[in-house]
């Protein structure tokens, strides 16, 4: 009588693995990072600034910006290998799939 073995993970399986742990690296990032309002239109001083934002990024210290690099690097390397799974993508789904990776690197 044989025992059957673990089948290994499916490519889809590692990608989605990684995903995960991309997700995990996004929140923990996010939690260390700050916002502050930086909007000019505050002051009261009479001025009005159009299309300014009203929040940014709080300063970043070398290990914050070292994650943050980090990540971007890992989702580069992700990138392509999600690509396989749409040897031929339809123009829609290319464009969605450019949108949606493209947020993640802004």
């Amino acid at each position: 009588m044989t025992r059957g073995k673990a089948k290994p993970p499916t490519y889809l399986d590692g990608l989605l693995v990684e995903l995960d742990e991309i997700h995990n690296a996004y929140s923990e990032i996010l939690d260390t990072s700050g916002i502050i309002n930086i909007d000019p239109n505050r002051r009261g001083d009479g001025v009005s600034y159009l299309g300014s934002p009203a929040w940014g990024w709080r300063k970043s210290d070398n290990a914050l910006e070292s994650a943050r690099m980090t990540l971007l690097r890992r989702l580069h390397d992700w990138e392509p290998r999600f690509r396989l799974l749409f040897p031929h993508p339809t123009p829609d789904v290319s464009k969605r799939i450019d949108e949606h990776i493209g947020r993640l690197t802004a």
